[in-house]
């Protein structure tokens, strides 16, 4: 059976509810609340800081990214645009350079002058430097006229048939070889008694040798136009009797003169003399007076080419 002692009757619990409402309202209720709600303004707080903040720097970061790489673009656009206008100034100045370079070049190459812009201009006296280098001697030039042109007057070639074949000295004969030798001797090298003529054969021999060089000399008589020489073994010379004067000679005049690596080359007029008249050696045709020199008659005349070895020595001729 239920105790009813414990119990209570509505009336009795109204009242202990209302004591404890009043209790909690009166002693309990702001502290509480009070509490809970520092408490939750605290975590809310906590809470709203950290994702607030994070949300902040997130936003901030992004802006501040997207800002330097707005700038990096803006600049890196500057000094794209910098780079390409000194890269074109550059240009220009290494075509303009080198523009100068190739003038100053073409300008010393074809006039070997340091002075290519003002050839009239000269430093004031004051300014001008002193220079240790030595003025530019111009190359000399040979005259090879002066030092072989007279060869061709030292021996003479008698046989005008000879300006026909263009011989070489081992083509000629030994009778034409002692003539061109003869042409070479000086008067004291004759001795005359009257209408004879004597010629030493040792004389002889040495104008053949510095003629041609070598010691091939074998005496034997020859003519000279209408002088013969009878070669005397007895007496080892030369004699001849002269009846009729001679009248014929020849004459020669160099006008140039080279050297190559095996031959002295001169070049000259060539004319036929008969009683002071002058001929063409080839065609045998009177062309003029004959008064020392057959210079004047050059274009009618003949023209052969002697050449000499470095020796002096006489080797070929050739009619041009």
């Amino acid at each position: 059976m239920a105790d009813k002692r414990n119990i209570l009757d509505r009336k009795t619990l109204d009242r202990y509810r209302k004591q404890i409402t009043d209790d909690f309202e009166n002693n309990y209720k702001d502290q509480l609340v009070k509490e809970f709600s520092n408490k939750v303004t605290a975590e809310v707080r906590t809470k709203f800081n950290k994702e607030f903040k994070d949300q902040i720097i997130d936003e901030v970061t992004t802006d501040v990214k997207e800002e330097v790489k707005n700038q990096i673009v803006k600049e890196e656009k500057k000094i794209s645009r910098g780079k390409s206008f000194k890269i074109f100034r550059l240009s220009v100045y290494i075509i303009v350079l080198l523009s100068i370079i190739i003038y100053v070049a073409y300008r010393l190459y074809k006039t070997d002058n340091l002075d290519i812009i003002n050839y009239t201009y000269t430093k004031p006296e004051e300014t001008k430097e002193v220079t240790t280098t030595a003025p530019k001697k111009e190359e000399e030039k040979v005259d090879y006229l002066a030092l072989y042109g007279n060869l061709v007057n030292t021996f003479k070639v008698y046989d005008y048939n000879l300006y026909k074949n263009n011989p070489k000295v081992d083509d000629l004969s030994m009778i034409t070889k002692l003539q061109m030798a003869y042409s070479k001797l000086k008067e004291s090298d004759i001795e005359t008694d009257g209408s004879i003529l004597t010629i030493k054969s040792s004389t002889l021999r040495s104008a053949y040798i510095e003629l041609f060089g070598k010691d091939d000399y074998e005496p034997t008589s020859f003519n000279i136009y209408n002088i013969n020489f009878i070669y005397s073994p007895n007496k080892n010379e030369y004699i001849a009797i002269v009846s009729v004067p001679n009248t014929e000679d020849v004459a020669y005049h160099a006008f140039d003169a080279s050297e190559d690596d095996n031959y002295i080359i001169v070049k000259a007029y060539v004319a036929k003399i008969d009683n002071n008249k002058v001929f063409n050696i080839i065609n045998n045709r009177q062309i003029g007076e004959y008064n020392n020199d057959i210079v004047k008659y050059a274009n009618r005349l003949t023209v052969v080419t002697f050449r000499f070895t470095k020796d002096k020595n006489f080797y070929s001729m050739t009619v041009e």
